[in-house]
């Protein structure tokens, strides 16, 4: 029974992963059923079978992102010192978008088109605001800047489309974007300088 499964499981990943590789090629309105069954190596039944829509496959290939996220947000312990943990932060996030650089994507460009995507991707982001809600009120003594603005900040220093900016061709390595945006929050944050 476990092996069944296991199997199952296994067939809707395969058709989920599908997806997520035909979406690098083409746009999502041009691909079909039978395109991610062709892709999967499996009969366009199976791909019903599992999924009653396109769009329920792409909602399932990019929840398992969504759940990392808060996964590993949720599990992050605090740092010893703000610095700390904004790199931290900065290392938790940037790893999920490396580890799972399709399904962000797709979850990303095409959250518009699809309603179950939107939900997928509002999880995820009440997840950031809360892990960056939490390491403010760890170190709200020592914040320098009104505490919505550091907010703002941190969440775009490290959202996807940042991560995708700093880590793109020619770009940096990811302990060296992480240590960027750590710095440069910290200085923001808690050492802003005197600006003319």
């Amino acid at each position: 029974m476990a092996k069944r499964a296991e199997k199952t499981e296994r067939t809707r990943r395969d058709i989920e992963t599908a997806l997520v590789r035909l979406l690098a090629i083409k746009a999502y309105d041009a691909v079909s059923m039978a395109d991610i069954a062709e892709q999967a190596d499996v009969a366009v039944r199976t791909v019903q079978r599992h999924f009653r829509s396109k769009d329920d496959v792409l909602a399932a290939a990019v929840r398992h992102p969504a759940q990392a996220l808060s996964r590993e947000l949720s599990q992050r312990p605090p740092g010893q010192s703000p610095h700390d943990d904004l790199q931290s932060l900065a290392a938790s996030l940037f790893a999920i978008y490396e580890r799972y650089r399709r399904e962000t994507w797709a979850l990303y460009t095409h959250s518009a088109e699809v309603p179950e995507l939107m939900r997928v991707q509002f999880v995820a982001g009440a997840a950031m605001v809360s892990a960056v809600e939490a390491l403010l009120a760890r170190w709200s003594d020592r914040c320098a800047i009104d505490p919505l603005l550091a907010k703002r900040a941190i969440l775009a220093l490290t959202s996807y489309p940042t991560w995708r900016g700093l880590a793109g061709v020619g770009g940096f390595a990811s302990p060296d974007a992480e240590s960027l945006v750590a710095g440069l929050l910290y200085d923001l944050i808690f050492e802003p300088t005197q600006r003319p």
